[in-house]
């Protein structure tokens, strides 16, 4: 049983981590944009979409 929470807790913080990261690449897009840097914005944010659709 131990295993299964420790388990799961690690399949959470990996998850956490994950939403972390995608927060701060969202924002990073949205600094792009507010700059005027709409190339980099849009290659940012379609990496994204290929890498967090799965």
């Amino acid at each position: 049983m131990s295993t299964n929470i420790a388990s799961l807790a690690a399949a959470l913080q990996d998850q956490a981590d994950k939403n972390r990261q995608l927060r701060q690449d969202i924002s990073r897009a949205v600094n792009l944009i507010d700059r005027g840097d709409i190339d980099q914005a849009r290659s940012l944010l379609r990496r994204l979409s290929r890498t967090t659709g799965k």
